[in-house]
């Protein structure tokens, strides 16, 4: 009955008490949480951490719902200054993700364009014996926009393990019942899931030809390009010139940009990456 009032009825106030004493034990846990009403910033972002972990275990539907219910929680700690560093940059981008799959179901498109959700399970940067784990803030990120590259620098990472040294990340993730390892240099990108030059081969698509998505950007500022690709490539055999996307939209500055496109031919899916300045051909005649 507490799921189906806070799930169905988005009864949160009559269904938390219902919740907290539930069968599931991670749900149970995080609604008695939420019931302590904390004003500490740091307990409000462990309100939120506890439903976000709950989450992971629910339907799509029910785990999009649960993840509002952790940004709710998230905003209140933000408000504080008290969050800062790389726990309010993790807590800012599982807002964002929040927000994201609150929209995308207002549009009906929750399994529309979405790739398989990866969960990250281990990611390292640095050189050497100095590195740093990275996993929060990667599978936030992902959460947030699986569409958005995933860059080995310390801009986008937040953290600089080992100064002046060319570092690398190792990167371990399980996409399904598939596990996948990476390593990628310094400044590089990495998409997930991997998507090889054959493609993916995507149940019950049927479009010929159909851009899914792009993003322009570079370290951990990427725009939705989406519109403005298709509107550009008239022909997807004939190249394009990757311009200047920012449309006055803050990136960062005197850093090369990139384009990133998911393509569909024939039920399979592809992935390019174009430097900005150079020409995108998506099909070879």
């Amino acid at each position: 009955m507490g799921e189906y009032l806070c799930l169905t009825e988005s009864d949160w106030k009559g269904g938390l008490p219902l919740l907290a004493k539930g069968g599931k034990a991670d749900l149970s846990a995080a609604a008695a949480l939420d019931l302590a009403d904390a004003t500490d910033p740091q307990k409000q972002a462990e309100v939120g951490d506890a439903w976000w972990s709950a989450a992971d275990n629910e339907p799509e539907f029910a785990r999009m719902l649960i993840r509002q219910r952790a940004a709710t929680w998230y905003n209140k700690a933000l408000e504080s200054s008290a969050i800062q560093g790389l726990k309010r940059v993790l807590l800012e981008r599982r807002v964002a993700a929040a927000e994201s799959s609150s929209t995308a179901a207002a549009h009906g498109q929750l399994h529309a364009t979405a790739l398989p959700r990866v969960v990250i399970v281990s990611a390292e940067f640095g050189a050497g014996k100095r590195t740093a784990s990275v996993a929060k803030l990667i599978q936030a990120s992902l959460d947030a926009d699986p569409f958005a590259p995933v860059a080995a620098t310390s801009d986008a990472l937040k953290i600089d393990p080992a100064p002046f040294v060319h570092k690398k990340l190792a990167l371990s993730y399980r996409v399904g019942a598939a596990n996948y390892s990476v390593e990628v240099e310094e400044g590089g990108l990495i998409l997930v899931p991997p998507i090889s030059k054959d493609g993916e081969t995507i149940a019950g698509a049927s479009i010929p030809f159909k851009i899914v998505a792009a993003r322009y950007g570079v370290d951990d500022k990427w725009l939705d390009v989406t519109d403005a690709i298709r509107k550009e490539v008239k022909d997807p055999s004939e190249p394009v010139k990757i311009h200047n996307m920012a449309d006055g939209r803050e990136l960062h500055e005197g850093v090369p940009k990139r384009v990133v496109v998911y393509f569909e031919i024939h039920g399979r899916r592809f992935a390019q990456i174009t430097d900005q300045g150079d020409s995108m051909t998506l099909i070879s005649r």
